[in-house]
Parts: structure tokens; sequence; C-alpha cells
């Protein structure tokens, strides 16, 4: 009996999964579920790893599914979005090089950009030293820790990072912008009260190539930590999705 149950569980999420264009994957680590792809309806541009934040510490289905309107977002842009789950502090790099792994054998030929906010922002970056992405998309992500300060939250952000990775220096992008190829474009609110928009001109100084967006204080819609412009919000996105357009696979 138990049996059928399970049988008939496993075609219900299946057909759930089919209706509404979402496959999860299941990755080497501890079993767990780490990429949820949503796809277009046509063939995809490419594909973007969408990473949530979190202080390196959120993990589970109540974290993920706060991406998945990033997810329908690029979707809808005629993207294959893969949202990625990763395990606490050290292990968290490694599981996004694994995501990108799977993207890359999943849809060969694709580029593949990352798109991350806060802690995810700073994962994207590192996963472009380790990887070769088409671009990265960077909103609010810490990347220079040992300088992480001037807001009321910096330094516990900074003393998180400390418990993910001992070593700040060598997990901040900034010391590793001269590995870092893809294109960069990174967003920064002014009245961020957790990752200051400090962090974006460390970024810039490091990598020049890189595009830094700072996004004015100003009651309005939420950017990652704080409230923003409504008129900013929207030229951040626009750039999101010229970003995007530049990376894409060019339509046949």
């Amino acid at each position: 009996m138990m049996r059928l149950v399970r049988r008939v569980l496993a075609i219900a999420l299946l057909a759930a999964c089919a209706a509404s264009a979402v496959l999860a994957v299941s990755l080497p680590a501890r079993g767990r579920t780490l990429v949820t792809w949503r796809a277009p309806r046509s063939q995809p541009a490419g594909v973007v790893l969408v990473i949530h934040g979190g202080a390196w510490r959120a993990a589970g289905l109540r974290t993920v599914a706060l991406m998945d309107a990033r997810a329908r977002t690029f979707a809808g842009w005629g993207w294959a979005a893969a949202v990625v789950d990763y395990r606490a502090f050290a292990d968290a790099p490694g599981d996004v090089v694994r995501a990108f792994d799977a993207a890359r054998g999943r849809y060969p030929g694709l580029p593949i950009c990352a798109y991350g906010e806060s802690a995810g922002g700073h994962l994207a970056l590192m996963l472009a030293v380790r990887r070769p992405l088409a671009c990265v998309i960077d909103a609010a992500g810490p990347v220079d820790l040992p300088r992480l300060d001037g807001t009321p939250q910096a330094d516990w952000v900074r003393a998180k990072a400390q418990a993910a990775f001992g070593d700040l220096r060598d997990a901040s992008p900034t010391h590793h912008a001269a590995a870092i190829r893809a294109p960069v474009l990174a967003g920064y609110a002014a009245a961020d009260w957790i990752v200051p928009a400090s962090q974006g001109r460390y970024l810039q100084r490091a990598l020049p190539r890189a595009r830094v967006i700072e996004l004015g204080a100003g009651a309005g819609p939420r950017f990652v930590h704080a409230t923003v412009p409504p008129a900013a919000l929207r030229g951040w996105w626009s750039a999101v999705r010229g970003q995007l357009q530049r990376a894409a696979r060019p339509r046949r």
C-alpha cells in the first residue's frame, strides 16, 4: 500500500513540474535538491543561475521560494532560470559550482550567467573566479569582506563571513578580480543598512570594467535590503535585462 502511495505522489509531483515547467535536479550534496529549473516556453537564450542571500547560512525551500519571482522574470525574458540552494557557510561556494556544472550539462553550448542577491551576489562573483560565466549580476553582494563596515548590520555580516570562510581576504571577490573574466553588473542601494554602497566602489576599483550602479535613497519599492525610488529600480532592471541580452546566444 505504501509503495502505491509513493508512486501516486511521485506521478503527481512530476505532473506538477511539467505543468509549471519546473524541474528539480538533485546534486551530490547530502542528497539535497540544490537546483530548481524554470524554463521558458521556447528555446532558451541562455541560463541564469539565481542565487539567494541569507548571510551564507539560510537554506531550504522557504529561502529558495523567495527567488521564484526572479526566476519567473528571467524565464519570461527567454532564459532558463535555475534557482540554486546551497548548504551553509563553507560548503556554499562548492555547491554553487556544482549547480553551474549541472546547468552546463543540461544546456551544453548555452551561455550561463549568475544572478545573486546579498550573499548570493558574493557567491555569483566567486563562481566567476572558478567557472567561465557569460555574465555576473550582483545585487548588493559583499565583495571586500575585510572592509565590510559602515552600516548597523555590517559587523554582523562580517562575523558570519568569518565563520563561513575564515580568511576574509581570500574569500573576497575583489582579491580575485584578475580571475573574473565575465562582464559584471553590480547594484548597491545608497541607504542599504546591511551591505554598504561602499562595497560597490571597492568592486569598481578592483574591477574597472565592471558596471556598478548606485541606487539612490528614497521611499519606494525594495531593492534587496533597502527601499529606493521607483525610477531607480526600473533603471536597475533595465540594466539587468540589457546585460542578459548582451550575453545571450543569438536567436536563429
